[in-house]
């Protein structure tokens, strides 16, 4: 027990054995490639048949990433030219 700023405090330590798994259930792997962003099959001990793979495809994460610069690009541009403050103040006083 302890006692701070007129507050008893009191400290716990529990412990308990819990049973470990040594061997998984499901296998899964994972392959990252050039085409994919990432690939990934369940193998289940049971079944050695694999389930049918997840596939990302690093297509749309591209096409973000350039949605993304562009954006970025004429924020910038907007920034130099003064445009973009001066459109903000714009806004507020429609509001």
């Amino acid at each position: 027990m302890v006692k701070r700023n007129g507050e008893w405090y009191a400290h716990f330590t529990l412990k308990k054995d819990v049973e470990l798994i040594d061997e998984p259930e499901t296998v899964i792997g994972v392959d990252l490639g050039e085409w994919n962003v990432a690939v990934a099959v369940a193998i289940p001990k049971q079944n050695p048949k694999p389930t049918k793979g997840q596939f990302w495809n690093g297509a749309k994460n591209k096409r973000n990433k350039r949605k993304i610069r562009t954006h970025q690009k004429k924020l910038a541009e907007k920034e130099k030219t003064g445009l973009w403050l001066s459109g903000l103040v714009i806004r507020r006083r429609k509001l």
